[in-house]
């Protein structure tokens, strides 16, 4: 059953189950403070993953699973599988921070059931990396170039769209993260209000 869920996810993450089209452009974040606060003006939910959570605890390196979900957010390992590790460079707070398992180069996905993302956003450590790119439902958001070594920066993304699916991938190397907030729907009421949050964003964006 597992390896079921692996390929369906994979399929999803590759851009096989067919998504609608987006017409916003993402906006990219490098500070959490103006990420969070574009989140607040949509009016959506946020969920926190910091990784400390018991559903985490099957996957303390070495230990590793290729998929791990936890508060309704599956993570996969794209050419390997899931671990945290403590006392790493992937740690922004707290005691664990997550990255892929022996695979290089890395790779993680990230899915919310069949549920509907509008912000996905993290800190994000490199060693062997030089850069870290976000793509959603397959196409490029854009990329942390973080050089090698790099010690956790924030790298978030808006769309007001919304998006199903995330990859988190580097040409080469290794990186790892921490902290991550992600913009969700989190009841049928508030899609009443996403409306207008989705029309003052533009309108906040336009002034500036």
């Amino acid at each position: 059953m597992k390896s079921v869920c692996v390929l369906v996810f994979t399929a999803l993450l590759a851009g096989v189950v067919m998504v609608s089209p987006a017409n916003a452009i993402p906006t990219l974040y490098f500070s959490e403070g103006s990420y969070l606060a574009d989140l607040g003006l949509l009016g959506v939910g946020t969920i926190f993953e910091g990784f400390e959570g018991s559903d985490w605890n099957g996957v303390r390196y070495p230990s590793s699973e290729p998929i791990v979900t936890s508060q309704g957010l599956s993570w996969l390992g794209l050419s390997d599988s899931v671990t945290t590790n403590s006392g790493s460079i992937w740690v922004h707070s707290g005691e664990y921070g997550v990255f892929e398992d022996w695979g290089d180069p890395d790779g993680l996905g990230v899915i919310y059931g069949s549920e509907t993302m509008y912000g996905f956003g993290g800190w994000i450590a490199t060693s062997s990396a030089t850069e870290v790119s976000y793509y959603l439902d397959g196409s490029l958001a854009g990329t942390l170039y973080a050089g090698t070594w790099a010690y956790p920066s924030f790298f978030g993304v808006i769309d007001s769209d919304g998006f199903q699916t995330v990859r988190m991938v580097t040409p080469e190397g290794h990186f790892g993260g921490d902290d991550f907030t992600v913009g969700v729907v989190p009841e049928p009421i508030t899609l009443l209000l996403l409306g207008s949050g989705l029309f003052g964003l533009g309108i906040f964006r336009r002034r500036k």
